[in-house]
């Protein structure tokens, strides 16, 4: 019994140590601690190989990295004496897309002689957290003084983690804002649409408006902002209230008219007719209450050879040009040549300038112009070209065409009418084309409209 004990024993101690051997002829050590890195950058992992084996020993060297993480360059056979060992450097390039958090790099060492035999070790490269936002703000647009538009800015979570923003917003002026979404969680890479309605009040004055969209990260103190532009069209002179100008040298004329109309009405729009109408008359009409017999009077000033207008303006340089503000014009209707007329004006709008104007002329019964505006605190110009086509009694046909131009962009638009005075037929048909980055009146619109009036006995439909 006792002899068989003993033969079991040497058995074990004999495969114990066969195994220890085998175990130890050679090794792979990890690094000792983790490796910080920040994106976009290099980290370097330095790894042990030692060769316990009597004999000199090569060893292939494989490195696995996680998706998105690159190796620089893969190692090549290592060639070790016995009991020496070698010093492995694994460089990684960490790019922007890498997750954050602990990432695992393993080494492994493989016998050449025998590919049975390998060793592994386990690296960690710690890949800090980066928040970073990019915000898209949207094309320049053009809006209406009265009017509301959504802009619609895109945002992407470019930072390696997951992260939630706090969006606030600001304006050069004080207009109208409601935002879609206060607070906005992102993942990695995840992207997202922000809509901000933006209303113009009425009153506004024209110029550029600068809509700032800022991003702040609730996990660092990283922040982002991007600025949507948007150009406030001037009013047209139908919507311009309150406003009080004067033209001089001027002739009057007054007449009373009868009427019951009852009720107070004060003066509500000053305007002329077309921008080349045929006479040059501009007038207005005064509503009052409270006389028993005459109830409204009108007014009317006859423009003289030079014309000067002062206050707050709102110009029609064409169907595609205008200019509001306050400012002054001067105005040339030589009766030389039949059917003309030059106007040259400069006004001021948010402490910014502007330069325009516009010619007319009589070519064997067509009207040419030619109309221009420019900005140039902004670089903005406008400039066009018109053609008037008279068919007598029974309407005109007006084309005009214009470019605009600034730093950043150019564009143009089209603009065709007809129209025929009231009567018995009375109609007007207009067909535009703007593009999205036009400066004037119109803007990333194409379209066709027809009205028509019937008047048949006395009765008008």
């Amino acid at each position: 019994m006792r002899g068989i004990s003993v033969l079991v024993f040497a058995v074990m101690g004999l495969f114990l140590g066969s195994w220890c051997a085998f175990a130890e002829a050679f090794e792979v050590i990890a690094p000792p601690q983790p490796v910080e890195v920040l994106p976009v950058d290099l980290a370097t992992l330095v790894f042990q190989v030692i060769n316990n084996d009597p004999a000199t020993k090569t060893f292939n060297l494989d490195v696995e990295v996680p998706p998105r993480i690159q190796l620089v360059e893969p190692l090549g056979p290592l060639t070790i004496p016995s009991g020496g060992h070698e010093t492995v450097f694994v460089t990684l390039l960490v790019p922007e897309s890498s997750l954050a958090g602990n990432q695992v790099i393993r080494l492994k060492a493989t016998l050449q002689t025998d590919p049975t035999q390998t060793q592994t070790a386990t690296g960690i490269l710690d890949v800090l957290p980066v928040s970073a936002l990019e915000i898209d703000p949207p094309a320049r647009e053009g809006m209406e003084i009265g009017g509301s538009e959504e802009l619609t800015f895109h945002l992407v979570n470019r930072g390696n983690t997951a992260d939630r923003f706090l969006l606030t917003f600001s304006s050069n002026r004080k207009i109208e804002f409601t935002l879609q979404a206060l607070t906005l969680g992102l993942l990695p890479g995840e992207e997202q649409d922000v809509v901000l309605l933006v209303s113009i009040p009425k009153g506004t004055k024209s110029g550029v408006e600068r809509v700032t969209l800022v991003g702040h990260s609730l996990t660092s103190s990283q922040e982002t902002s991007a600025v949507a532009e948007l150009d406030i069209l001037p009013a047209l002179p139908k919507d311009v209230r309150g406003t009080l100008f004067a033209t001089i040298p001027a002739s009057i004329s007054v007449s009373l008219q009868g009427g019951s109309a009852p009720g107070l009405s004060l003066l509500t729009a000053l305007s002329g007719g077309g921008p080349l109408p045929d006479d040059q008359n501009l007038s207005f009409r005064l509503t009052l209450a409270g006389l028993t017999q005459v109830q409204s009077l009108h007014a009317e000033w006859v423009t003289p050879q030079i014309g000067i207008t002062l206050g707050d303006l709102s110009l029609a340089l064409s169907n595609l040009i205008a200019m509001g503000g306050r400012g002054g014009s001067l105005t040339l209707h030589p009766d030389s040549i039949k059917n003309s007329q030059a106007t040259l004006a400069t006004v001021t709008t948010n402490d910014k300038a502007l330069i325009g104007g516009v010619v007319q002329f009589d070519v064997i019964g067509l009207l040419p112009a030619l109309a221009a505006r420019f900005q140039p605190a902004d670089q903005q110009l406008l400039v066009g070209a018109g053609l008037g086509v008279p068919f007598g009694t029974l309407g005109v046909l007006t084309l005009n065409a214009a470019l605009s131009r600034n730093t950043t962009s150019q564009d143009q638009a089209v603009f065709l009418k007809i129209f025929s005075p009231p009567g018995s037929l009375a109609f007007q048909g207009d067909l535009i084309y703007a593009g999205r980055d036009f400066l004037g009146t119109q803007r990333d619109l194409m379209g066709l409209s027809f009205d028509q009036l019937l008047d048949i006995m006395g009765i008008s439909i």
